[in-house]
């Protein structure tokens, strides 16, 4: 389940730099990726944590850096037989360490993006 709504949280990432990109006044302002993963990881609309929190998820920072952490080491979903026991017993430990090597910290999000809304 992680794989694919971080397969989702990736490909709208994606969109939001395509826009930034495209927009003239936005282009300049050094604007990535990692920017708006750490928006919607660190600072997730109120809506967004509603909605989850009605689907009995506790802690939306935990699944929004974890699926993207495993939607970025896997470009489909891998077997059981892939995975070492050891990945499988512990791998919110490395969904999260994969996203800490590839952001930024949680407070640059804020400040980055200022008043940008998801």
């Amino acid at each position: 389940m992680l794989y694919f709504v971080g397969k989702d949280v990736r490909r709208w990432i994606g969109q939001c730099a395509e826009l930034v990109a495209r927009t003239g006044e936005l282009e300049n302002l050094n604007i990535r990726e990692q920017g708006f993963a750490g928006r919607l990881i660190y600072y997730p609309p109120a809506t967004v944590v509603e909605k989850l929190r009605k689907g009995e998820v506790a802690n939306a920072q935990s699944v929004f850096s974890r699926a993207i952490g495993i939607a970025t080491l896997f470009r489909e979903v891998p077997t059981v037989e892939e995975l070492s026991e050891t990945f499988l017993m512990h791998d919110h430990s490395f969904a999260d360490h994969l996203l800490v090597l590839r952001a930024a910290p949680p407070g640059i999000y804020r400040s980055q993006l200022g008043e940008f809304r998801l």
